[in-house]
């Protein structure tokens, strides 16, 4: 899968990788799927 540039800095933005490992698993159906925009929704609150 190729990302866009945009979307490149968008997933740099979320980083799920230094999320919680709870977080990553239970959010691992949205990671895997590729969706940027559902990662940023499941990042709400991370930051």
């Amino acid at each position: 899968m190729q990302f866009s540039d945009a979307d490149v800095d968008r997933l740099l933005a979320v980083a799920w990788w230094d999320w919680p490992l709870q977080r990553i698993t239970e959010h691992i159906r949205t990671i895997m799927s590729g969706s940027v925009d559902d990662l940023e929704n499941a990042a709400t609150g991370i930051r």
